[in-house]
């Protein structure tokens, strides 16, 4: 979208890129409001819900006004479709790992091979 519709030089292009790539690195952030933060009675289950929400809001903004809008509006809302995505990577890779400690007979082998999966 950067190259062909908006036209931008490869260093504009570049820029951009790697602003998107940041909240990747903050996943242990993620991880410790997800472990100390409760949302709607549940230390995790309610950060899915609204990153998940959060994430679908931001897709269909750039869907529908991305393009009119320009590259900075593009780029905040690709921008928080990343951060809600690294969230919710971090809260699912809790997920399995409490759903492992369990043990194969509650069933967290067929988590596993789901998360890997995706």
């Amino acid at each position: 979208m950067y190259k062909d519709a908006l036209k931008l030089s490869p260093t504009e292009v570049q820029f951009f890129m790697g602003l998107i790539a940041v909240p990747w690195s903050f996943k242990i952030v993620y991880g410790f409001l997800a472990d100390n933060v409760a949302l709607r009675g549940s230390k995790r289950k309610g950060h899915l819900l609204v990153n998940a929400l959060s994430c679908a809001c931001a897709m269909a903004a750039l869907i529908l006004f991305g393009l009119r809008l320009g590259k900075y509006f593009i780029t905040f809302c690709v921008l928080m479709s990343q951060i809600n995505m690294a969230y919710s990577d971090t809260v699912t890779d809790a997920l399995t790992c409490q759903a492992t400690a369990k043990g194969v007979k509650n069933g967290s082998e067929n988590l596993n091979s789901i998360a890997y999966l995706f």
